[in-house]
């Protein structure tokens, strides 16, 4: 799996990196960035397999046009130390699936009772690993991450904190709200990020405020 990634980025001419942890069944960002990015190679992340089959069937006819600018990897991402196996909630078929996590599906989740819920064994990643494989002469930075796991957010995020300093802009899910059992809450979240060096700068509007976007290290137009 990293060795396609290593293999991909060495073989690349571009200089930009986005990466896209979580992409449900179609991938939004990873499908928009490759039509209004051109220069930019994406690291595309999507641990249930079905979904990853699905997001694959959605970006063959990118894929196949330039091999070189995007890969995909069939793993979940935690702060663990080194690559384990876990199992998965997998929240039904099609547009459910976006739901599944490694966290247990609360009873209070609103599609709890009315999708088949079924486990599935992942690969489980540390992010730090496949920062570690990025060729930092290359890719200066990733111009925009992108993290979306249904509770795992925060997990994952402290496992790259040797390499915040290589995220000017993070969006981010910042809660859950009950619908995973033991998912952290908002407000540790927000207290990390503050504390790590980031800086709130807006709410995604299409989420109702739960996606929040981040920047490292970098002061607002006009302070100092």
């Amino acid at each position: 799996m990293l060795q396609e990634l290593k293999e991909k980025m060495k073989a690349t001419n571009l200089s930009k990196l986005r990466i896209d942890i979580g992409l449900s069944y179609c991938p939004p960002n990873t499908t928009k960035w490759l039509n209004e990015c051109k220069d930019t190679f994406i690291i595309a992340i999507e641990p249930v397999k079905e979904a990853f089959k699905l997001s694959e069937d959605c970006l063959r006819e990118h894929k196949d046009k330039n091999n070189n600018t995007l890969v995909l990897l069939n793993c979940a991402l935690d702060n663990v130390e080194s690559p384990v196996r876990a199992k998965m909630q997998i929240t039904g078929n099609g547009g459910y699936l976006g739901c599944s996590s490694l966290f247990k599906v609360s009873p209070q989740h609103p599609y709890y009772g009315v999708v088949p819920i079924r486990e599935e064994t992942v690969d489980v990643v540390p992010f730090s690993l496949i920062l570690s494989e990025i060729d930092w002469k290359k890719f200066k930075e990733v111009e925009y991450l992108k993290i979306d796991t249904q509770g795992k957010d925060l997990n994952i995020i402290k496992n790259a904190k040797d390499f915040h300093n290589k995220f000017p802009t993070v969006e981010i899910e910042s809660h859950t709200g009950n619908e995973y059992i033991g998912a952290p809450n908002q407000k540790e979240l927000l207290v990390y990020m503050k504390e790590s060096g980031f800086r709130f700068i807006e709410d995604c509007s299409d989420t109702k405020g739960i996606d929040k976007v981040f920047s490292y290290g970098r002061p607002l137009r006009g302070e100092l």
